[in-house]
């Protein structure tokens, strides 16, 4: 081709998935896409990330018309037009196509007919900014890393994310970056954090255990093993960042927190961990005050058909110890800017000893109400069950 000219040139191309599709790709995106022109022909190309097994194929439209096809090797595509094909055309589409099935579509359009082609898919505000790129840039040389990273950034771009998954992914990419590629590991953290966070918040309630390791993990292992004191400096200051601008609670995993902020306090005794550990208090103050507890009515009626034992067995779940927690919390909360960090975090750590297991709660009473059943206590022990299943939205998953 002579004189040869750029009409489109994109890092990454998204896509959206076709709204019955209902297979294993969950998202479209494709790398180094660009659209290269002279007098005669056009020429474009990309590579679609992440693509399974399969027979593929690509169709370039021009207002419901099919110009070319191509089949997908790999996820490469690459179709050549004339030149005048794409003449006064603003718009295309570039169709995913497996054996007549439509997998989606990556939109095209640029403001002039002879300008730049652009994505017609606006970025999600998670996205935006971030040089993708770059970041593949530091594992041109580690191809194992390049197709994990590639497989990640897939799972970002994707509309319908599983975000446990992508927790986890990034978990086990962070940790093989730290080992084995340590600068790119620097060049990939805030993503890592940004994303680790994103998760936390995104996850119902009851599965945000796992992604809060994870985050907690990201700076974990640099506390534990990066030497560099300067450069550990630079990622704390980037987790802590991440971690106190989201929403994410740390309530589900106290002792491991407390545990980083002990670390963080033994390489950085200088560290301003205040925002954190405001955030843990008031992750402890949600959790005292959504935690389960017996209601007092359910306790005065079992007082009368179980022995001692059983009820001394519940006392640490009725109503009054839930209250008591909450007032420690409270105390705690208030003598935050009073007390030093580490006499505060030991009082963080006896107050979350004293949270309740809901699920030894249900464990001993349903221990206690079978041995207690007979004849003439079932009545009293049938009702409080029934006030017992009121308590069931509230508890934890164990």
């Amino acid at each position: 081709m002579e004189r040869e000219h750029a009409v489109c040139s994109l890092d990454y191309l998204t896509g959206t998935l076709a709204t019955a599709y209902k297979g294993m790709i969950t998202a479209l995106v494709a790398k180094d896409f660009c659209i290269m022109e002279d007098d005669t022909a056009v020429v474009l190309r990309g590579t679609i990330l992440s693509m399974p097994e399969g027979e593929y194929h690509a169709s370039l439209m021009r207002e419901g018309r099919e110009l070319a096809r191509a089949a997908l090797s790999r996820g490469l595509f690459e179709f050549e037009v004339p030149q005048d094909a794409l003449r006064g055309t603003t718009n295309l589409q570039i169709d995913v196509i497996q054996r007549g099935r439509h997998i989606g579509t990556f939109l095209l359009t640029r403001e002039k007919a002879d300008g730049f082609f652009a994505s017609a898919q606006e970025l999600s505000r998670e996205v935006a900014g971030i040089d993708f790129r770059q970041r593949t840039a530091l594992l041109a040389e580690k191809p194992g890393l390049l197709q994990s990273a590639e497989k990640i950034i897939s799972k970002i771009f994707s509309t319908k994310k599983d975000w446990t998954t992508l927790s986890d992914d990034l978990n086990s990419f962070s940790k093989d970056l730290f080992w084995f590629a340590r600068d790119a590991f620097y060049g990939w953290y805030d993503l890592i954090v940004r994303f680790e966070a994103r998760a936390c918040e995104k996850v119902d309630v009851r599965e945000r255990d796992k992604p809060l390791a994870n985050l907690l993990s990201a700076i974990e292992l640099p506390l534990e093993h990066e030497e560099d004191h300067e450069r550990l400096r630079t990622l704390l200051e980037i987790w802590l960042e991440g971690v106190k601008t989201s929403s994410v609670s740390l309530s589900s995993r106290i002792p491991h927190v407390l545990k980083v902020l002990a670390l963080i306090g033994e390489r950085f005794p200088d560290a301003d961990l205040g925002p954190l550990q405001g955030l843990l208090i008031a992750s402890l103050k949600n959790r005292a005050m959504k935690t389960p507890a017996l209601p007092e009515r359910v306790l005065k009626a079992l007082s009368v058909v179980m022995g001692s034992d059983d009820l001394a067995a519940l006392e640490p779940y009725r109503e009054e110890r839930k209250e008591e927690l909450i007032l420690n919390v409270s105390a705690a909360e208030a003598a935050e800017g009073e007390r030093s960090p580490d006499a505060l975090l030991k009082r963080i750590g006896t107050i979350a000893l004293s949270l309740p297991d809901d699920a030894a709660m249900i464990e001993r009473f349903f221990s206690a109400a079978g041995k207690n059943l007979t004849a003439a206590s079932a009545p009293a022990l049938g009702a409080a069950v029934i006030e017992m299943f009121s308590l069931f939205p509230e508890l934890s998953p164990d």
